[in-house]
């Protein structure tokens, strides 16, 4: 601050395209993509949700820490943390961007000393031959759609089933915790996105409520919402167009079949392009949940996920 260097000068391309990289390497948080979304916008840099699919093709996960391996982030900080993690990634890396401290990476990663390990892998053996982070296509989600390939058991890497369909997060865990979801199905949670949440909940009740029932091995979801960085399955988050904006997840009825293809990149809903276009038809947008108050100002003012979802008009 004394120095007069604005976030401005520190943010670069460069910046955000580094912490693409790492957030990829790390499986990081899912939300980072919102954020990193949401800085570009705010600061006039082009960087889009492709920039994250061109860099999904070429890292790989390095990071063993839950939910993608068995170590804690105490661990990864022992392992060497950040430092080392970019160290692993110094040959993709724009070395030249700056730091806050007033050098470079290249500068600080010189004096780091590589060493891969059992928490930080290197690049030439990673934990995964997936990335941290995912985007799917797809006639649910033509706009992007999120997922951690590295918290996916193998046994749902590729689903196909029945959808349940329901219009909020607290129906959904009702009906999980009273055995209604069943090996196969795919829930879908609508309707919490930016503006139908609004605020793109944080699907806390109902992915947990999987977990602690055993059925994250056994059943899909899938949500214009998003959710927490350590929860784990066959998740796909951040739908877009969402529903309140009559994406096709609004179009979803129950006993519709959806095919998950998380090693693919798809997640397609089986339904013709005719019987969708008769749905259409008949789909009357809700109102919005808050009628009043700052969440009805941010549902109004918004930009859409594969924007960043923040209250962005101009």
């Amino acid at each position: 601050a004394k120095s007069g260097r604005t976030p401005k000068e520190l943010i670069t391309k460069d910046v955000l395209e580094n912490a693409i990289m790492f957030d990829m390497a790390v499986a990081g948080s899912t939300n980072a993509v919102l954020h990193i979304l949401a800085y570009a916008y705010e600061l006039g840099i082009k960087i889009t949700l492709p920039d994250f699919e061109k860099y999904a093709k070429e890292i790989y996960c390095i990071n063993a820490v839950i939910p993608s391996g068995p170590y804690t982030v105490v661990d990864f900080h022992y392992a060497g943390g950040v430092k080392q993690v970019m160290k692993q990634l110094a040959g993709k890396l724009h070395t030249d961007a700056p730091t806050m401290y007033g050098n470079t990476w290249g500068e600080i990663l010189d004096t780091v000393k590589s060493e891969p390990n059992k928490v930080i892998h290197s690049m030439e053996d990673p934990v995964a031959k997936e990335p941290g982070l995912k985007i799917l296509r797809g006639n649910i989600s033509p706009a992007g759609a999120i997922v951690r390939p590295t918290a996916v058991y193998e046994e749902v890497m590729y689903i196909k089933g029945a959808a349940k369909v329901y219009e909020c997060d607290q129906d959904a865990y009702k009906a999980i915790m009273a055995g209604e979801i069943v090996a196969g199905d795919i829930l879908v949670i609508r309707y919490e996105g930016c503006k139908g949440g609004p605020g793109m909940k944080e699907l806390m009740l109902s992915i947990d409520a999987l977990i602690g029932l055993g059925l994250d091995k056994k059943v899909g979801l899938i949500t214009d919402a998003r959710f927490s960085g350590f929860n784990y399955g066959a998740i796909v988050g951040h739908v877009s167009p969402e529903a309140y904006d009559g994406g096709v997840i609004a179009l979803i009825e129950n006993g519709d079949e959806i095919e998950m293809d998380i090693a693919g990149g798809t997640v397609n809903l089986l339904v013709s392009d005719e019987v969708l276009a008769e749905r259409r038809k008949s789909w009357v947008r809700p109102p919005l949940k808050q009628q009043k108050g700052v969440l009805n100002i941010y549902a109004q003012n918004c930009r859409p996920a594969e924007e960043g979802g923040a209250m962005q008009p101009w």
